[in-house]
């Protein structure tokens, strides 16, 4: 499993999976309460949960565990369990995940809505690694990772599986427009030939437009690539602009410790013209964002 593992990150290595960033879903603040309170009735009617992990689609809404722990279980995730969760249907069925590590190839996935004792899986998180039993859950496309105490006898209890999710789904049915609103909102149709990617160092924040899946490792995957790689130079912040023949301009901007790359597909425009429409960018996309100048 291991071996694979690394080969199936290197393999699959663009500049977004090298930060190992986490795509954050900002919400409004009534919608955060309901959910932390959703989530904090399951802690307290269940002793031996300790931590959960919410996500809609690909993007993190809420979690319980460090800030370290949460980037290994969310970069576990788009490994692993989002490739398969993107391919499934819309549905209201209670599905529980599983990743098959026996498997060949060692990232198979295996979807049940059975509630039985198999379902968990083990995860160790913490400086000193603490074993957790986990129940990973899915509904309408949102998932929940919940985190039990390994010697804990009550998490083979198939009744409590089946208590969580009616705790869940009784509030989920009327979260998952205001997730579906909030998801528009932070990616709105904009004009197709801007393309941009943004890490935080700081709360390991990430946001792409970049579909690597449609671009490969092309020429300018690898431009963007040397520009992250050069942009560590800057301190605290600096910017390059390149074009080459026949490419689109790259923009790599740096800001303390905030990294913003900008893809203009505009090959006729000249370098004024370019950076007038990377303030414009900024001012629009960016504006809650602090990006010295």
């Amino acid at each position: 499993f291991i071996q694979h593992h690394l080969h199936t990150m290197i393999r699959d290595a663009t500049l977004d999976t090298s930060y190992l960033g986490i795509q954050f879903l900002p919400v409004e603040k009534r919608l955060y309460l309901k959910l932390q309170s959703m989530l904090r009735r399951l802690e307290l009617r269940f002793s031996s949960l300790k931590e959960t992990l919410f996500l809609y689609k690909d993007q993190l809404i809420w979690s319980g565990l460090s800030q370290d722990d949460t980037s290994l279980v969310y970069s576990f995730f788009r490994l692993y369990y989002w490739p398969h969760i993107k391919t499934l249907l819309n549905s209201s069925t209670t599905q529980y995940l599983t990743i098959d590590t026996t498997a060949s190839p060692a990232d198979e996935l295996i979807i049940s809505s059975n509630s039985t004792s198999e379902i968990y899986q083990a995860f160790f998180l913490g400086t000193l690694p603490i074993p957790y039993r986990v129940l990973v859950i899915n509904i309408n496309l949102i998932t929940i990772f919940c985190f039990f105490h390994d010697e804990d006898d009550l998490i083979n209890n198939e009744d409590v599986n089946t208590q969580i999710v009616d705790i869940l789904k009784k509030d989920l049915d009327t979260m998952l427009p205001n997730f579906e609103e909030h998801l528009r909102k932070k990616y709105p149709l904009t004009d197709n030939t801007v393309r941009t990617v943004y890490y935080n160092k700081i709360n390991m924040a990430h946001s792409s437009t970049v579909d690597w899946t449609r671009e490969p490792m092309t020429s300018m995957s690898g431009i963007m690539s040397a520009l992250a790689e050069d942009m560590q130079w800057f301190h605290p912040s600096g910017e390059i602009m390149v074009k080459r023949e026949n490419d689109p301009w790259i923009i790599s901007k740096r800001s303390d410790m905030r990294e913003l790359f900008v893809v203009l597909n505009q090959k006729n425009a000249n370098l004024k013209e370019i950076s007038d429409k990377v303030k414009q960018i900024f001012a629009t996309q960016f504006g809650n964002i602090l990006l010295i100048e």
